[in-house]
């Protein structure tokens, strides 16, 4: 689904709310799509499969990946990519 799909004739900042209003991660606590400083191993590994779970049904996850890549967003998961899947995704 693209942006265009969602509301083709909205200005990019009332898209973008209505975007998020439309997200499942609108109701989950924020801190499980970020790690703590020095995260790593099976700790970093389930708090990626947790935030996964979240964006893998997203009807928006295109659309908040793209806003990542957009922005600049370097730091947590966007769209159910981490942080090393993102920067390979904007390499391309």
């Amino acid at each position: 689904m693209s942006n265009k799909a969602i509301a083709p004739n909205l200005p990019s900042d009332v898209l973008y709310d209505k975007v998020c209003d439309m997200a499942n991660c609108k109701d989950s606590e924020p801190s499980i799509f970020f790690y703590e400083e020095g995260m790593k191993g099976i700790r970093k590994r389930l708090q990626l499969v947790s935030a996964r779970a979240v964006c893998g049904p997203c009807v928006v996850r295109n659309e908040r990946l793209e806003f990542a890549s957009q922005t600049g967003q370097d730091l947590g998961v966007w769209g159910g990519l981490d942080e090393r899947e993102h920067k390979i995704l904007m390499k391309k």
